[in-house]
């Protein structure tokens, strides 16, 4: 709030305000009214244009293109409750309270992401790590860790 935004947690959208080919505010599932200079969506595009927005609001050839994306999903998530912080080599994990990203190289993205265009699962994934209780203490009981993961060029299905 010091830099002037809100973050709102459990308030569902229901709709996306639309004034003049912009989106200038939100109306919740509890028929709250949020206005605002800028609306940002975490969300897929086909959810936030096609149900939020609304296909009348936006241009018939951008309609027709969110309808033709794919999202097959291509992410795993992880998380794991450890009975300590894991060991990286190179880095102290204990004392790393940011995100690990586990990608060596462009070729070893490359390499990460081959398998799963036919189904397989990377032998050598792509991960981006945090520790969220090396953070966040009452996590996990003394000693302990969590770790999650988003494991990247997961199959749909495996």
């Amino acid at each position: 709030e010091k830099a002037g935004v809100s973050i709102r947690h459990a308030s569902p959208v229901a709709k996306v305000i639309v004034e003049k080919g912009r989106a200038v505010g939100v109306v919740t599932q509890s028929g709250e009214t949020l206005r605002a200079k800028t609306v940002v969506s975490a969300i897929n595009p086909a959810t936030t244009i096609l149900d939020l927005v609304g296909p009348r609001e936006v241009d018939t050839g951008f309609v027709r293109k969110v309808r033709n994306i794919r999202m097959r999903g291509d992410a795993a998530k992880l998380h794991l409750a450890l009975d300590r912080p894991p060991q990286f080599s190179g880095i102290d994990a204990a004392g790393h309270k940011g995100r690990l990203v586990i990608a060596p190289s462009p070729d070893h993205v490359e390499r990460a992401f081959n398998p799963s265009k036919y189904g397989a699962f990377s032998p050598e994934p792509v991960m981006e790590i945090t520790l969220p209780s090396l953070v966040d203490p009452s996590l996990a009981p003394s000693s302990a860790c969590v770790l999650s993961a988003v494991v990247q060029y997961a199959p749909y299905v495996l």
